[in-house]
């Protein structure tokens, strides 16, 4: 028996793999069907298009970010949660399903994954954001400044361990940690 709701939520996962692995433009419809191992007309019918699962991908992880990111404030998180899931026009609002949950039950981390699911929700919604130029709700510039350091946070870990690092050593040492670069001249050709 087919179980719509477990449907939607394994597509969404394969597409949110997808996303991570080779960014929206590398998005397919055949693929996620594939690796998904649904027919691609599922798709189409739960989500109207690749840009509706796109979309789709995107709410879910805004609302795992919303109900577990620590690093973003709550001006951050309402941005995030007015922007991403408003829809923009009347097309979107017969697509999208009257009850959010639906999409993304089960999407919520256990304990075990939390700290990769952060990540990845981190990166989806960090391109996200780059991919557009308009935003429909207005942000504050420290709020900015909160969502971006705190989305590179919790998509590039990595990158703040060596900022960390970098600042115990240079404490450490007393001296900033690169030093100016000694130029010498050398007459290269004699003239006679």
């Amino acid at each position: 028996m087919r179980n719509p709701e477990q449907t939607r939520f394994k597509l969404v996962a394969t597409a949110t793999q997808l996303l991570l692995i080779k960014g929206p433009q590398g998005l397919r419809v055949d693929e996620v069907a594939s690796v998904a191992c649904v027919n691609k007309r599922m798709i189409y019918h739960y989500f109207g298009s690749k840009e509706g699962l796109h979309q789709a991908v995107v709410r879910s992880q805004v609302e795992l970010l919303v109900d577990f990111a620590d690093v973003l404030s709550l001006g951050v998180k309402t941005f995030l949660a007015e922007h991403f899931t408003a829809p923009t026009d009347k097309s979107a609002l017969r697509k999208t399903p009257q009850n959010n949950n639906e999409l993304t039950s089960g999407v919520k981390p256990s304990a075990a994954n939390t700290k990769q699911s952060m990540q990845d929700a981190g990166l989806v919604i960090l391109r996200a954001l780059l991919d557009q130029r308009y935003f429909s709700v207005s942000l504050s510039s420290a709020d900015w400044a909160s969502l971006v350091q705190g989305l590179m946070a919790l998509a590039l870990p990595q990158l703040s361990k060596v900022d960390e690092a970098a600042a115990i050593i240079e404490k450490l040492s007393k001296r900033p940690l690169v030093d100016k670069p000694r130029y010498t001249i050398k007459a290269l050709h004699r003239y006679s």
